[in-house]
């Protein structure tokens, strides 16, 4: 059975989507823009989990850090791709933040606005990279993970073969080995020293160079190099 295409929903760069949630996550406010810019009814999205709203290729890993950052109330900015309950997808650049009252978090405020074409595509990218590699995309990505690894798996083959001399073999091979997983490593879309999410939203929109370029006049997309 084929899944049917979705059709993105786009909004003007200068529109506020504002939602307040409670401490439970259960949407309690929307603004205007949500009727006017997305076609909601005025209390459509009262009462239901935020969490709601986001799409299925959001990666989970976006959801753990959330509510990481959540717990030691910090606030939250990642590129996400949300869920049209009437159908259709739109993506947005969000930024939640506690609100507080007399010293506690009593309730916590979203702020999303358009991504620039640029955006998107880097985190359209770098989500199925997730996606598709899960959690071991965030041990390769970080070098001094790489680095630990290739000593630990070294040391192990030196000391394997002072049992078993042929092992030797493999410990001379090891330099061409490291080559060949970097190599591999240099196609993949960024670098991170933290193993963190915060990383792929820091690569997401400060990209130096990137794969599309923005046009005024039509939002076509013309392919040029990538890189982090």
């Amino acid at each position: 059975m084929t899944q049917a295409i979705q059709e993105q929903i786009i909004f003007g760069k200068d529109v506020e989507l504002i939602t307040i949630t409670g401490l439970d996550g259960v949407i309690t406010y929307t603004n205007d823009a949500y009727h006017k810019d997305l076609g909601y009814q005025s209390n459509d999205l009262v009462g239901i989990k935020a969490a709601e709203l986001d799409h299925l290729d959001m990666p989970k890993s976006a959801a753990s850090n959330f509510k990481s950052k959540k717990k030691h109330r910090k606030s939250w900015t990642a590129a996400v791709k949300k869920q049209h309950l009437n159908d259709g997808y739109y993506w947005v650049k969000e930024v939640i933040t506690p609100i507080y009252e007399n010293a506690s978090v009593v309730a916590y405020q979203s702020v999303c606005t358009a991504l620039t074409n640029i955006e998107q595509d880097n985190a359209e990218r770098l989500y199925a990279e997730l996606k598709e590699n899960c959690s071991i995309l965030y041990s390769w990505e970080n070098f001094y993970k790489r680095f630990l690894t290739y000593a630990l798996v070294s040391a192990s083959i030196f000391a394997l073969g002072l049992y078993a001399s042929f092992l030797f073999s493999l410990f001379f091979l090891m330099p061409f080995i490291i080559y060949y997983c970097e190599l591999k490593k240099s196609s993949t879309l960024f670098e991170t020293v933290t193993g963190d999410f915060e990383d792929v939203t820091r690569c997401i929109f400060n990209k130096k160079t990137v794969s599309f370029q923005e046009e005024s006049t039509d939002s076509s997309r013309l392919t040029t190099s990538a890189t982090c």
